[in-house]
């Protein structure tokens, strides 16, 4: 049986305490390397907030740059507050106009007579129309408030409902147009009796018989619809039957007509002919492709079956566009025929008569320097005035004077956000940079090959906690450097007068008599009074100080705006920019100073596995040694004596 061995115990010294020390003392290239990837951490931290300072400049300065920057904008003003209001755009001339509100637009709101909370109003359905737009109505029958419920589900963005109890027993219907002006006015057509019964209409004029023309399909060469979705086209193209159009199951198709301009309220009615082992489906895809402008355009709805028929209101988006194509589709399993596509025009609707009118539809009436001009809005008014968006607000006894004026407002917030915006990046920029802050620190005089130590000496990271973070970065001081020269540069400038340096608007390092060290610092200050003269009597010259078209071809190739952003472009780029770049190699040091870390604390586990074997074999052996003293001056007593 082998001897038991204590630590310490043969040899009279703590050797764990001693491998503990010998592991820390080789254990130092972990602190050394946990220390950089914590410095590298703080770095990165400056690097992506010197590249959203950088970020911002950019955007301030595409601000600037832009051909609708606001140098000249302009504002409506008046005489008279809360009577008129306004925006105006550059192409607006400046100056004064009279203007006369004789009347505003109204919303048309009707009424109807008391009724009884438990009154039982029939089922059915009714139409409401207000301007370009009618609704049908679905009621299932019941009171007052199930009715106006009803209403709001259909009909709310044609009307706005309200239930008035003016009793205990008794309330009053009534509704308002959304839209403004006479040809918002409210109709409705009342068949079934159910606004009557509702107190809000009288009695109903039946509408008039639509007029309805068959559309005509000038080749059955249809063009494949969504081939992707139905895969069967190539394979299937569509049939003339005897019926009409025959699609076979999972096709869909183009189907040229005769152009037909789309009138007001008009619809087209498909009927759908299935073959004689199945039934019309509930729901039908069907569409039309439609001149919009130069180019076509489509719409393409599921439509219910209802009476027979897939009814389309196509005038709901394509009123006043001429129709050129039908879309066909079949999703069932089995064949279905398309016979005659009907066109319906409704007749001039009389309807029912509201039982009392409490805002009659009104449009606005005013008159711009005595002309007279009559609009459907109160608001948004863009072509009375060239360049102007009016509104009118309140109605006037005598002449308003409006007045266009340059508004520098924005232009100035414009300035100062971008003056804002490169001052940061300068301090940053400097802050992050700096060799040494007291100028007299070599970050890496202390450091050698030799020195392995040193480098996580409090003295080295006091030396780097007195330089800037990116000290020595060549990439910053050229980003600091290039900004600083072009903000200074002059610039070419053809409007009169011509401003060609930043100080000709008052935007300068420092006004008169600076001293020379705030003006090294590079930093801008503002002169509030020249810059907004300079808005305000010249911002053509402004404009073209930050971005100038010198050939002619509607995008700015040269000024001070564009010159900043053509430098910051290579810095800011997502992946490939200097500070993504920079970045990303930060992350790479720091991934592979912890792949050495986790290698390292392989080396340190077997290292000090080592360290214990070799004092725990020389315990063994100081052991032994004592043990063969002991039994040598035992047996030396033995056979001399004791006193000898």
């Amino acid at each position: 049986m082998p001897a038991i061995s204590l630590p310490g115990l043969s040899s009279g010294q703590n050797t764990n305490d001693v491998v503990r020390k010998l592991v820390d003392l080789e254990s130092k290239p972990i602190k050394r390397w946990e220390k950089e990837n914590n410095y590298h951490k703080v770095q990165i931290q400056a690097w992506k907030e010197l590249k959203k300072l950088t970020k911002n400049l950019e955007d301030r300065t595409r601000d600037l740059v832009s051909f609708t920057a606001p140098f000249s904008s302009k504002r409506v003003t008046s005489n008279q507050e809360g009577v008129i209001s306004g925006e105006a755009n550059r192409a607006a001339n400046s100056g004064k106009q009279k203007i006369e509100v004789e009347q505003l637009a109204k919303r048309n709101k009707v009424a109807g007579n008391k009724v009884a909370a438990n009154t039982k109003i029939p089922k059915g359905v009714f139409a409401i129309v207000s301007g370009e737009n009618r609704v049908d109505v679905e009621f299932a029958g019941g009171g007052l408030k199930k009715l106006k419920k009803a209403i709001v589900k259909y009909a709310k963005k044609v009307v706005a409902p309200a239930l008035t109890r003016v009793d205990e027993e008794n309330y009053v219907l009534s509704l308002q147009s959304i839209q403004y002006g006479e040809s918002a006015k409210l109709k409705f057509l009342d068949s079934n009796g159910i606004l009557k019964a509702a107190g809000l209409v009288g009695a109903n004029v039946p509408e008039p018989p639509p007029s309805v023309s068959p559309i005509a399909i000038t080749s059955t060469s249809g063009q494949g619809y969504r081939s992707e979705r139905f895969a069967a086209n190539k394979e299937n193209p569509p049939q003339q039957g005897e019926s009409g159009i025959v699609l076979a199951p999972g096709t869909a198709f183009y189907m040229p007509v005769n152009v037909v301009k789309i009138a007001k309220f008009s619809t087209l009615e498909f009927t759908v002919q299935p073959a004689a082992d199945s039934s019309v489906p509930e729901y039908l895809g069907l569409g039309i492709e439609f001149k919009n402008g130069e180019g076509p355009e489509e719409a393409f709805r599921n439509l219910p079956l209802r009476d027979g028929k897939f009814v389309l209101n196509i005038s709901s988006f394509a009123k006043g566009k001429e129709l050129t194509r039908l879309i066909f589709s079949n999703p069932t399993s089995s064949n279905l025929t398309f016979g005659q596509v009907q066109y319906s025009v409704p007749g001039e609707l009389q309807g029912a008569p509201p039982t009392n009118t409490i805002i009659p539809a009104q449009n606005a009436k005013l008159k711009v320097d005595g002309i007279e001009i009559t609009r459907e809005s109160n608001e948004g008014i863009r072509d009375a005035i060239e360049g102007v968006s009016l509104n009118v607000l309140k109605t006037t006894e005598e002449p308003v004077e409006m007045d266009i004026i340059i508004d520098t407002s924005k232009g100035m917030r414009m300035l100062k956000d971008f003056v804002a915006a490169y001052n940061d990046v300068i301090k940053f920029g400097k802050e992050i940079s700096s060799s040494s802050k007291d100028n007299n620190i070599d970050l890496n005089s202390n450091i050698n090959d030799e020195n392995r130590n040193h480098d996580i000496s409090e003295e080295y990271w006091n030396i780097k906690s007195k330089s800037g973070l990116l000290s020595g970065e060549t990439s910053v001081m050229q980003l600091i450097a290039g900004l600083k020269t072009r903000i200074g540069a002059p610039y070419p400038s053809s409007t009169d007068p011509r401003f060609k340096v930043l100080s000709d608007v008052g935007i300068t390092t420092g006004p008169p008599g600076s001293s020379w060290k705030q003006i090294q610092e590079g930093l801008l200050v503002i002169d509030e009074a020249i810059l907004e003269n300079a808005l305000s009597e010249h911002p053509e010259s402004v404009r073209e100080l930050f971005a100038s078209d010198n050939n002619d071809d509607n995008r700015p190739d040269d000024g001070l705006g564009v010159k900043i952003m053509s430098h910051i472009k290579p810095y800011t780029s997502f992946r490939s920019g200097v500070f993504a770049t920079k970045i990303q190699m930060m992350k790479e040091k720091i991934s592979e100073n912890e792949k050495r870390i986790r290698n390292y604390e392989s080396h340190l586990v077997n290292y000090e596995q080592r360290l214990k074997a070799k004092f725990r074999y020389m315990e063994q052996g100081v052991s032994r040694h004592k043990n063969v003293g002991s039994y040598l001056k035992n047996n030396y007593r033995y056979i001399f004596g004791k006193d000898r």
